[in-house]
């Protein structure tokens, strides 16, 4: 239309067409933006845009002045770097005029419209959620998640908990402004049971924002541990200093609640991490799958263990076959039975002792091959773990999987703690550190469960001089597996390196007292070598079994090891 004005007494027509109906949100901040582009003066451009801004400031509930700012904004959308100083040019206005907006600015950033990014760079800066399009592009006013009537799921909250950390982290979000978001979010999702559960804690309000950061990190990142570092980038300086010296004294409300307590390397304890405990797991937590830090062991069925034919001295031999017929399905139950009947324990525990390479954990492989019986085959340092507490656990945890495994197979599994030298030397006496009462209680919860065991357990030990008397007590049987003797020797190799002459590694078993783990070293060794480089001489073979046994004295080989 064509605006009539008065000046000096004379009537003016001027030339501004001013659009008075729109029909979606786009179609009016399309209006400001060429206002803003074409008008001359600000007059001009309040004139032609009025309608535009009385039109989105009724559908946004904003006031004119945030309208035109959220005009610009969207007008620029894709630039993820939006200066204060870019922003007054679009709206001709100066650097320092732009100070007036500021509170208009925090409103659009309250609303979740706009993220400022502070202390970059570039100095302050701005950026556009991609979220604010979609909602313009389909005229619907945008609401951030969980800020208004629309109820979360418990995983949908964490999704929004974890974007306002996450933006509170980066420094994009003002501590009070993070505050209040992180509050409205709980308000208003209180119908969830983590949220009813939260406030009923009785929290002082910064506690209540620490303990949720505790959860986020376990539900959303996995992070069990919670360092002074992380906690520095959500609270701002004034209230830091404080919490950190309550945390490292243990005296925070958290710690005094028994929510939150200091983590621990092998019992150590760490007065500059934390960890939520199982109290606030528990409590908070119970409707949320956590990862679990319980040691799982796995069972290997016995169909998967491939075929291996070992050889052995002639009493270590007589006593593995011994042990291979005792584990026969017929004469286990029959033992078992009879055991039962004179009321003594039913459980075989197997100790296999030895030096290096002399085919402790492959016999084991080959008797549960040999029987029919799948093998519960257990990582020892993966059960022994950091956490107070968890290690102990992770053991007791593995006597349980055990035991339901025994009531879920026909044949009893073999249960396998290989290399456990550690667990299964001697106990300290009058033991004070941490890691050593650890240790201890690792110890005593074997025994007891070896004392009430009713299955097959074998452990694997390379240092059975220092096994505790108590332990020895508990294996029924105890083989030691001894060096092979040249006849032995001379039989691996023939079985390693069938197209050597026989004579040829018949004079090497008796030139270098291998165990049968070095003697496959050399093997594998050998066999590489000839896939990379052709057809090998003897002489090679025999320069390898010198290099195994210059690494016997602790002499670094330089080159290509196997």
């Amino acid at each position: 239309m064509v605006k009539m004005r008065i000046k000096n007494n004379t009537v003016v027509k001027s030339a501004i067409k001013v659009k008075t109906s729109f029909k979606d949100m786009l179609e009016a901040v399309d209006a400001v933006n060429e206002s803003l582009k074409t008008a001359k003066s600000m007059r001009e451009f309040t004139e032609s845009s009025v309608a535009a801004l009385r039109y989105l400031s009724t559908r946004l509930a904003l006031t004119k002045r945030q309208c035109i700012l959220l005009s610009v904004f969207l007008d620029n959308c894709f630039d993820r770097d939006i200066s204060l100083g870019r922003v007054a040019d679009l709206m001709h206005v100066s650097v320092t005029g732009m100070l007036r907006l500021w509170p208009d600015l925090d409103k659009l950033e309250e609303r979740g419209y706009i993220v400022c990014s502070r202390g970059g760079y570039n100095g302050t800066s701005y950026r556009m959620p991609m979220d604010i399009l979609g909602a313009f592009k389909y005229d619907r006013v945008y609401v951030e998640p969980g800020m208004g009537n629309e109820k979360l799921s418990l995983d949908q909250l964490f999704e929004q908990i974890a974007t306002l950390f996450g933006r509170r982290s980066d420094d994009d979000l003002p501590y009070a402004m993070f505050l209040t978001k992180i509050e409205t979010l709980l308000k208003n999702n209180s119908h969830l049971d983590f949220v009813s559960r939260l406030f009923a804690l009785h929290l002082e309000r910064e506690s209540r924002i620490l303990l949720l950061y505790f959860c986020h990190l376990l539900v959303t990142e996995n992070e069990v541990e919670v360092g002074n570092y992380d906690i520095g980038k959500i609270f701002e300086v004034g209230k830091l200093a404080n919490i950190k010296r309550q945390l490292s004294l243990g005296q925070h409300e958290l710690q005094r609640e028994g929510l939150i307590d200091f983590s621990c390397d092998y019992g150590a304890v760490d007065r500059t991490l934390h960890c939520l405990t199982d109290k606030a797991t528990k409590g908070l937590l119970s409707d949320v799958e956590l990862p679990s830090n319980e040691y799982k062991a796995g069972l290997t069925s016995h169909s998967e263990i491939a075929a291996k034919e070992l050889f052995y001295n002639e009493e270590d031999e007589r006593q593995i076959s011994d042990l291979a017929g005792l584990l026969s399905e017929e004469n286990y139950q029959s033992i078992r039975q009879r055991l039962q009947e004179k009321g003594m324990r039913q459980g075989f525990a197997c100790l296999f002792y030895g030096g290096p390479g002399t085919g402790k954990t492959e016999t084991v492989l080959q008797l549960a091959k040999q029987t029919g019986r799948d093998i519960m085959q257990v990582d020892i340092s993966q059960v022994r773990s950091k956490w107070v507490g968890d290690s102990e656990k992770n053991v007791k945890g593995v006597f349980d999987q055990y035991r339901k495994a025994v009531g879920k197979n026909k044949k009893a599994p073999i249960l396998f703690f290989n290399e456990a030298d550690a667990i299964l030397n001697m106990r300290q006496e009058g033991a004070q550190r941490a890691v050593e009462k650890m240790e201890n209680s690792i110890q005593n919860i074997i025994l007891e469960e070896l004392e009430k065991l009713d299955g097959i357990f074998i452990a694997t030990t390379n240092l059975a001089n220092n096994l505790d008397p108590a332990f020895e007590r508990r294996f029924l049987y105890k083989v030691n597996f001894h060096k092979p003797t040249t006849e032995a020797r001379t039989k691996i190799w023939k079985s390693m390196l069938p197209d050597v002459a026989e004579d040829r590694l018949s004079a090497l078993a008796a030139e270098f007292d291998f165990s049968g783990g070095q003697i496959e070293n050399i093997a594998r060794h050998y066999a590489i070598d000839n896939i990379l480089y052709g057809a090998n001489s003897l002489d090679r073979l025999r320069q390898f079994c010198l290099n195994e046994r210059i690494s016997n004295y602790g002499t670094r080989r330089i080159g290509f090891v196997v």
